[in-house]
């Protein structure tokens, strides 16, 4: 009897971990596409607001939806109560891990690819303007300077894809 007391305790604690982090991860997404993101809306915040009541309405009865292991670190450090701990810190670190790693790698990565697009198209002209022996000083100046908003567009949303130094330096600016 014990024993399948403590494998249903196991499973227990297995669904717990997957409930939090499935809503952690929801929670993650909505917070990098809101607030992260270059193109978030106005209204960030609410989005994340929502998300968090959705998440709690759901896993609020299942698993308490601490979301944070701060938020379970508290009330256990208060009341204690040690048990099960693992859903509420494995969960949320697993779920904001995977979301995390989808945005960097997937989602973000599309804006990277298209401002690479961008960069290069302007190297590629402020190159053909260095080579062109009767080539103005505007014309030299009006790629340099579309190339300077690229990369302070990249710098301005906080994005790492982009070593803004290095590719100055390949330009030769």
């Amino acid at each position: 009897q014990a024993e399948g007391e403590l494998e249903a305790g196991l499973t227990a604690v297995g669904r717990g971990i997957v409930i939090e982090a499935i809503l952690t991860f929801f929670l993650m997404s909505a917070f990098l596409a809101t607030v992260v993101s270059a193109e978030r809306p106005k209204i960030a915040g609410f989005g994340v607001g929502l998300t968090l009541f959705v998440a709690m309405l759901f896993g609020g009865s299942l698993t308490g939806a601490a979301l944070n292991p701060a938020r379970a670190f508290g009330p256990a450090l208060v009341a204690g109560q040690w048990i099960s701990q693992a859903v509420w810190w494995v969960g949320p670190i697993l779920g904001a891990l995977v979301s995390a790693f989808l945005w960097e790698k997937v989602l973000f990565a599309r804006r990277y690819r298209h401002l690479a697009e961008h960069i290069e198209s302007a190297r590629t002209r402020l190159n053909d303007a260095r080579q062109d022996e009767v080539a103005s000083g505007a014309r030299l100046a009006e790629v340099e300077s579309e190339l300077d908003g690229v990369v302070e567009l990249v710098r301005r949303g906080g994005e790492r894809a982009v070593d803004m130094d290095q590719s100055r330096q390949r330009l030769g600016a």
